[in-house]
């Protein structure tokens, strides 16, 4: 920037210089730790998941019992926990690197969402949530359902997470005010909310509004997810929220008769 004497008249340029060694030391300690995790870790998990499957199967009806299967159902679920991480690792590093390919084709986001509230019915009904979901206009989209899927599954178990016994988490699909060319899909509930300063820094990996009385911990990549699918679709992901009165988190897709952006 420039130094001007009390003339206005130059006098020099003052120039800042900022050290980011240990920045991209702590960065690169960070990305070789995740591809540990990712290559070393998947495939072990992988045949744990199906030994698991295979012992369930294997073992004689006359030998199951209560306890027994308790036992594996629980192992198959930390298990399955453990292996989404692993694969939410590789597909954010994909994403990152601009490596993730999606296989888009003609979607119903209504029939998705109808899918996603099946899925998660039991743990809305152990909180005791109710789920509801208002559908309005055309909700065909150009997506990869695979993907959307799992965004809508993280969206809506966050927010069954930090809804309180006695809420309410509500899926609304409409067609997108003001952009005809996308359909937008909001995700509401009726938590504690999300204070202001955390509101900015939401879809970053790894960080984690304070949990407000959250009934299950996270694991911080949930939301980064969902920014880099929503954003390689080339559509928009945002959050709102204001004081106690919840959050909602919007997303938007193209319709089905718009060409895939690049």
């Amino acid at each position: 920037m420039p130094v001007l004497d009390t003339l206005g008249g130059l006098v020099g340029w003052m120039i800042t210089v900022r050290d980011v060694t240990e920045e991209r030391e702590l960065q690169h300690i960070r990305d070789d730790l995740t591809s540990m995790i990712v290559h070393d870790l998947r495939s072990p998990l992988t045949a744990i998941l199906s030994g698991l499957y295979l012992l369930r199967e294997m073992t004689p009806i006359a030998d199951q019992n209560e306890i027994t299967g308790e036992a594996l159902t629980a192992a198959e679920q930390s298990c399955r926990k453990l292996l989404d991480l692993v694969n939410s690792l590789l597909d954010i590093s994909k994403m990152e690197a601009g490596r993730m390919e999606l296989v888009r084709r003609p979607t119903d986001l209504a029939k998705l969402v109808a899918n996603t509230f099946d899925q998660l019915a039991p743990l809305a009904k152990d909180g005791d949530i109710a789920l509801t979901r208002h559908i309005e206009g055309d909700c065909q989209v150009l997506a990869d359902d695979d993907k959307i899927s799992r965004v809508l599954t993280n969206l809506v178990d966050n927010a069954l997470k930090f809804t309180p016994p006695g809420g309410t988490v509500t899926v609304q699909v409409e067609p997108m005010p003001d952009q005809a060319e996308f359909v937008r899909c909001a995700v509401r509930d009726t938590g504690p909310g999300i204070s202001p300063e955390h509101l900015e820094r939401i879809f970053d990996r790894f960080v984690q509004a304070p949990s407000g009385g959250g009934a299950r911990p996270g694991t911080g990549l949930g939301l980064t997810f969902c920014k880099l699918v929503i954003e390689a679709h080339g559509g928009r992901i945002w959050v709102e929220s204001k004081g106690s009165e919840g959050s909602t988190f919007y997303f938007t897709l193209p319709r089905s008769d718009q060409e895939p952006s690049n």
